[in-house]
C-alpha cells in the first residue's frame, strides 16, 4: 500500500511536470536558448521587441519606410538583448554559487554541532521559522528597480542589495542547518 501512495504521488508530479512543459513550451524554448544559445536568443528577443513596438503608429511607419533605420534598430537591439542576457546568466551563476556556498557552510556547522551541542525540537522549529520569514522578507522586500538611478551605485541602492543579501543569506543558512542538524542528530 506505501509503494503505491509513492507512485500515486510520482504519478501526479510528473503529469504537473509534463502540463507545465506543454503549456509553457514556448517559454521553456527560449529558457534553453537564454542558457545554451545566447546569440539566438538575443535575436528572438529582438524580434520580439519589433512585435512590441509595432503597437505604436510611428514606429511601424518608420519600420516599413526607412530600411536603414531598421537595419541599425536590429542591430543596436540584438547588441543591448545579447549584453543583458550575459549579465542575467551571471548574475544566475552568482547567486547559485553564493547559495550553495552557504549551504555547504551550514552542512558543514551543522554536522558539527550535531555532535557537541543538543539544539531542542522547538528551537529548530523556531530556526526553520525565523528563516523561512527572512528569505520571504528578502524576496517581496527588494525594491531594485523603483531606486534605481543610472549608474545603479547609489547609496540607497547599494543598501537595498546589502540588506536583502543578508537576509537570504541568513535565511538560507538557517534553514539548510536547522534541516543538516536535524538529520545528523538523528543519524
Amino acid at each position: 500500500m506505501k509503494n503505491l501512495s509513492y507512485i500515486l504521488v510520482a504519478g501526479v508530479v510528473l503529469g504537473v511536470i509534463v502540463a507545465a512543459i506543454v503549456q509553457y513550451r514556448k517559454g521553456i524554448w527560449h529558457l534553453l536558448n537564454f542558457f545554451f544559445r545566447p546569440n539566438v536568443f538575443a535575436d528572438i528577443a529582438a524580434e520580439d521587441v519589433v512585435r512590441i513596438n509595432m503597437k505604436d503608429k510611428n514606429f511601424k511607419e518608420k519600420w516599413e519606410t526607412n530600411e536603414q533605420w531598421k537595419t541599425e534598430r536590429i542591430k543596436e537591439d540584438k547588441e543591448r538583448f545579447l549584453k543583458s542576457t550575459y549579465k542575467l546568466r551571471g548574475r544566475i551563476r552568482y547567486a547559485f554559487n553564493i547559495v550553495a556556498l552557504t549551504a555547504l557552510c551550514a552542512f558543514g556547522i551543522a554536522y558539527i554541532s550535531a555532535g557537541t551541542i543538543s539544539i531542542s525540537e522547538n528551537i529548530l522549529l523556531l530556526m526553520q521559522l525565523i528563516s523561512a520569514f527572512m528569505i520571504l522578507w528578502s524576496i517581496i522586500g527588494q525594491l531594485g528597480f523603483p531606486i534605481q538611478t543610472f549608474s545603479g551605485e547609489t547609496l540607497p541602492e547599494n543598501i537595498d542589495k546589502l540588506w536583502f543579501f543578508i537576509l537570504n543569506i541568513f535565511g538560507i543558512f538557517l534553514l539548510c542547518f536547522t534541516q543538516i542538524y536535524g538529520y545528523f542528530r538523528k543519524g
